[in-house]
């Protein structure tokens, strides 16, 4: 999660972004951490409105993870 937290930070303007704003919120949710994971992937969508393909696999890991 640290990895991708870092990746995140370094590119939050970069095109592979909103991936890895999606891949730290999975981490997250592997580490047990829910809430937090789902407030991440819930991001996905307002932050990055133009990335549709990243904009879907959000919303299918936000139900996956039980979010909402």
């Amino acid at each position: 999660a640290q990895a991708e937290q870092e990746s995140y930070h370094r590119e939050a303007k970069g095109r592979r972004a909103p991936e890895s704003l999606l891949k730290l919120g999975r981490s997250l949710s592997r580490l047990g951490q829910k809430d937090q994971a789902c407030t991440i992937i819930g991001s996905v969508d307002t932050e990055y409105p133009n990335a549709v393909d990243a904009k879907k696999r959000a919303q299918a890991a936000y139900r996956r993870e039980g979010c909402g």
